[in-house]
């Protein structure tokens, strides 16, 4: 794991210095529209996968002062070749990687991973690499140049490698953000004890 202060430097770190991450997706990812029959989750989670309001205004509105975001991990990392078509990169590249957990009182309820393109990481965006404890979804609704891409949802496995730590298989969204058209992918994995929290 790198400090935060060591984020900004990521892109400046000579690639043979940096372990090439593999990401093989075990999920099958699927549009939220086709999101029914047997591939529909319970309808407590389809409300949570197909929002596309801002996550983290969610969170709050619901746990207020007990949410919180724990940084898990900050690093380079190399996007598999669905990502890299997804994000329409040019080739493969190395990105900025950004794991967290979102918490409710200290337990975490979110997984969440974001992959930015170095070429995203301008201006404003900049403080992408800088943002702590902070939660990304704050940062990103708040841009004015902000758009969502469509939702994408899969049933996560505990053997993805994305998100290795998953005690069970959970649903989970992704969607590409743009900010003054430049792409940002982010992953959300709802853990069971989010629901658990809200029953």
């Amino acid at each position: 794991m790198l400090c935060c202060a060591a984020a900004s430097a990521l892109f400046e770190t000579p690639l043979r210095h940096v372990a090439q991450s593999q990401w093989p997706s075990s999920a099958l990812w699927r549009p939220a529209r086709q999101l029914f029959g047997r591939y529909r989750p319970p309808k407590a989670v389809y409300d949570w996968l197909v929002d596309p309001s801002s996550l983290t205004a969610r969170l709050r509105a619901r746990f207020g002062a007990g949410f919180s975001v724990a940084v898990q991990q900050l690093s380079r990392a190399w996007p598999t070749l669905n990502e890299t078509r997804l994000l329409g990169l040019s080739g493969r590249q190395s990105l900025y990687q950004r794991c967290v957990s979102l918490r409710a009182f200290g337990e975490p309820v979110v997984q969440a991973r974001t992959l930015i393109p170095v070429r995203t990481l301008r201006g404003r965006a900049r403080q992408l690499t800088r943002l702590g404890s902070r939660p990304l979804g704050q940062a990103v609704f708040s841009s004015p140049d902000m758009r969502r891409g469509p939702l994408q949802t899969a049933l996560v496995h505990t053997n993805t490698p994305i998100f290795p730590n998953l005690d069970e298989p959970c649903w989970g969204r992704r969607s590409v953000f743009y900010l003054g058209g430049r792409p940002l992918l982010v992953y959300e994995v709802f853990l069971p004890r989010l629901f658990e929290r809200l029953s």
